[in-house]
């Protein structure tokens, strides 16, 4: 047996039948719900989902994340904060700069492609608590890119670390899998997690919290690169009809801000 089926075998058994079978009736009952209600239905169901949650528990997420950072901020400045993820005389197998780029990359990096233009000029138009909608557009324009930096600051990493930390030590000090359901270790024990039907609904809960975020993720960035190539690779006539009214928008748009800051200025 090579190296590779080597890896194929390691994979495959460490599957569980629960969770990826689950995994896999969620994706197809979504397509199939989505098949027979329609896009536009589906949408709006969804978003009167989301808009009943926000309605309801923003203030539980809201605190969470005010403890996430508080916890993060313990972890880093206490005492916990010098215990190495590995037996004693373990030595990193990356560098700083090495660990920096996976981070980033596993952490922020197809949603920022999107959002970090996206949200800084929706919050340029709506206004934030920094700067209202009736603010000057100098100050609009440093309050959303302020907002958006916070958004995507502090509080996001520490949510990751949440999750993150815990696995880490449990997988590297007590031999405890790589497997969201980790966190619970301290509860139910590393022996019972691959026994525990707690631990199995915490790991069908993440399955399903991780299938809606990178089919989120990935449908706005193949909607936004789908956009910019069919505007720079479309037929010749549809570039031609498109890009004078582009230019006129942008011609407009950048009138309306100097005559803003003009006034601003004032």
């Amino acid at each position: 047996m090579s190296q590779q089926q080597g890896y194929i075998r390691e994979f495959v058994d460490e599957i569980d039948p629960l969770v990826f079978g689950f995994g896999i009736l969620t994706a197809v009952a979504f397509l199939l719900y989505v098949a027979i209600v329609g896009p536009e239905a589906a949408g709006t169901a969804m978003k009167g989902v989301n808009h009943w949650l926000w309605s309801n528990f923003s203030w539980f997420y809201l605190w969470a994340m005010l403890i996430f950072v508080g916890f993060t901020t313990f972890l880093i400045f206490g005492p916990w904060g010098k215990i190495k993820l590995g037996p004693p005389d373990a030595e990193p197998r990356h560098s700083f700069l090495s660990y920096f780029a996976m981070f980033f990359s596993a952490g922020i990096a197809a949603g920022i492609v999107f959002w970090g233009p996206a949200e800084a000029i929706f919050h340029y138009g709506s206004g934030t608590p920094l700067a209202g909608a009736d603010a000057p557009a100098k100050q609009r324009m440093l309050g959303s890119l302020q907002y958006t930096f916070f958004h995507w600051g502090i509080s996001a990493w520490a949510a990751y670390l949440i999750v993150g930390v815990p696995i880490g030590y449990y997988a590297h000090k007590k031999g405890a899998p790589f497997k969201f359901s980790t966190v619970i270790a301290p509860i139910v024990g590393v022996d019972n997690l691959d026994d525990s039907y707690f631990a199995r609904v915490v790991d069908l809960i993440a399955v399903f919290g991780t299938m809606g975020g990178i089919a989120t993720s990935l449908g706005f960035i193949g909607q936004q690169l789908l956009m910019g190539m069919d505007y720079q690779f479309g037929s010749a006539r549809r570039r031609r009809r498109r890009r004078p009214r582009f230019r006129s928008i942008s011609s407009a748009s950048n009138s309306a801000t100097s005559a803003s800051f003009s006034s601003s200025s004032a």
